[in-house]
């Protein structure tokens, strides 16, 4: 059975880390490699592989270390971006195609919708026996439907009412508002989006890289709960 925990969620850094029996795998490394370190474990970090969903420093700021020597999984587009010569365990991956880890687990990336010069991933990894989870951060929505997954960690950076009051009250100005719209997922494209999709296996939802002025967990938590009622639902608890 998977397992999922968030160790940091935040447009500070997100590093999150999904077991499958003995192989953990982490899930974006936006912290410095020393302090992912310090969050997994030191003596297990080294063993851990690593996907990546895009080239911005939040998401990608562990792998940049020399002495971060794990297998790193990104695009062709993240691995130019970074422009590290010395990425020797940089792996290319691309949209679509299938990729095994630790022979134990497979994984496919699929395109997602944030930012026109910063491409980004998905990623829809499985075990052996066939249970599948999704990861899905910093987009403003999923382009297709993904098959029965058994634990979704998706993002949850906004809702409507919040991003409103912040704007009314000065915090976020519109244009700024409506970039967080074009390049993030909110609430409502969350619950769209398990209403679009199969839940009859869903488990567990956990919801990542909520906006400390721009989200409302409570809410974020009760109309995702009701929208998939057999699942249950998780908050990262680290803002930004």
């Amino acid at each position: 059975m998977f397992t999922f925990k968030s160790m940091a969620s935040s447009s500070a850094g997100n590093v999150n880390l999904l077991t499958h029996g003995e192989t953990t795998v982490i899930l974006d490394c936006g912290l410095p490699w020393r302090k992912v370190r310090e969050l997994v474990g030191f003596d297990r970090a080294g063993d851990m592989p690593i996907l990546i969903s895009h080239a911005h420093k939040d998401h990608c700021k562990g792998v940049i270390d020399r002495q971060c020597r794990n297998d790193v999984y990104m695009s062709k587009e993240t691995k130019e971006a970074l422009n590290i010569e010395y990425a020797h365990n940089f792996h290319i991956v691309e949209h679509g195609k299938t990729y095994i880890l630790n022979d134990t687990l497979s994984f496919v990336p699929f395109s997602l919708v944030h930012d026109e010069k910063v491409p980004c991933f998905g990623y829809l990894i499985a075990s052996q026996g066939g249970e599948r989870v999704a990861y899905i951060t910093d987009t403003a929505y999923v382009p297709n439907r993904l098959p029965p997954l058994s634990l979704l960690a998706i993002e949850c950076n906004y809702c409507e009412a919040s991003l409103a009051q912040s704007i009314a009250e000065g915090k976020i100005d519109k244009k700024r508002a409506e970039r967080v719209r074009e390049t993030h997922f909110g609430l409502e494209n969350v619950v769209e989006f398990l209403r679009a999709n199969d839940l009859s296996k869903l488990r567990e939802i956990h919801l990542l890289h909520l906006s400390g002025d721009n989200s409302d967990e409570l809410q974020m938590i009760v109309n995702v709960e009701y929208a998939a009622p057999n699942a249950r639902v998780f908050a990262a608890a680290v803002k930004a």
